[in-house]
């Protein structure tokens, strides 16, 4: 009996060691996937108000502007002689290109040259830009910049051929110092096609200082000479026949104002050249006054075809 008893004993405590190492045993923990690295985005850099204006500065011409924003177009304004024009607000982040191209038309509808200025700019750099005949410039933006109706570009007028007013007035007369010109103005007269002047004032040196205000000479284009003549014989009346540098003229002179003026006709031209003194005089100087209106007979002829 006892040797049943031992035997079993030992089974017993060999499967109770087997159960305490068996509790005692930890599965290993699964592993966690391992972590995607991202990559931070690239700050967007803050944007800045970009605010554009354009001014025509030309005597007479309208001027047909676009501006471009990195080569993307902006706006497109036709502009009038002497006034801005606000090409709107713009949203612009670090170096950005502004590029204005300008296209100048005659009060004709003549189109006249096309000119083009670029920018490279950094931040926020408000632009005002100047346009005049000669050049783009920069300046100060405006203080204020009304709403403004867009310029109507004029269709260009048939002008028969012959010598244009425009090549004919002078720019320079003796004694005088050029002030300014206009190479298109409407006509007013029967048959009349267009008209162009040039404007003067004395020089400090000369006879004329103090004694004539402003000199200016007009050529007027009629269609036909018929027309031309109608209208010369109009600035002739109660004139008096002189001759310079072989054309004959007619010389006018009023009294009553101080006002000398010359006039002829050339072809299917009619010239004027006129004289006033100045404003504040009471008494007037008549042959000064005759004797600058004979050199702006003298400068113009010398433009005059044969």
């Amino acid at each position: 009996m006892k040797r049943i008893l031992l035997p079993l004993l030992v089974i017993g405590v060999l499967l109770m060691s087997a159960c305490e190492v068996s509790s005692q045993t930890t599965v290993p923990e699964a592993e966690a996937p391992p972590t995607e690295q991202t990559t931070p985005e690239a700050e967007t850099p803050p944007s800045e108000t970009l605010k554009i204006a354009v001014f025509n500065d030309c005597k007479t011409d309208i001027v047909d502007t676009q501006v471009l924003i990195n080569d993307e177009l902006a706006k497109h304004i036709p502009i009038y002689n002497g006034y801005w024009a606000d090409f709107g607000s713009y949203e612009v982040t670090n170096d950005y290109k502004v590029t204005i191209k300008v296209i100048r038309y005659h009060a004709s509808g003549e189109k006249g040259t096309e000119t083009e200025k670029t920018v490279i700019a950094s931040g926020s750099s408000n632009m005002g830009f100047w346009v005049n005949e000669k050049a783009i410039s920069i300046k100060g933006y405006p203080e204020v910049v009304l709403e403004l109706v867009p310029a109507k570009i004029p269709e260009a007028i048939a002008v028969t051929p012959g010598e244009r007013p425009e090549d004919v007035i002078p720019v320079s007369v003796s004694g005088f110092k050029f002030v300014e010109k206009s190479e298109y103005v409407k006509g007013i007269f029967e048959g009349e096609e267009y008209w162009a002047y040039s404007f003067f004032q004395p020089r400090a040196d000369s006879k004329f200082q103090g004694k004539v205000d402003s000199l200016e000479i007009r050529v007027h284009k009629f269609k036909n000479e018929t027309s031309a003549r109608e209208a010369a014989s109009a600035y002739a009346q109660e004139g008096t026949t002189i001759q310079v540098d072989g054309i004959n003229v007619t010389l006018n002179y009023d009294e009553d104002f101080g006002e000398a003026a010359v006039s002829w006709q050339h072809g299917n031209l009619v010239i004027l050249s006129d004289a006033i003194p100045p404003f504040e005089a009471t008494t007037f100087d008549e042959q000064v006054l005759k004797d600058a209106v004979i050199e702006g007979v003298r400068a113009t002829v010398q433009r005059l075809q044969p």
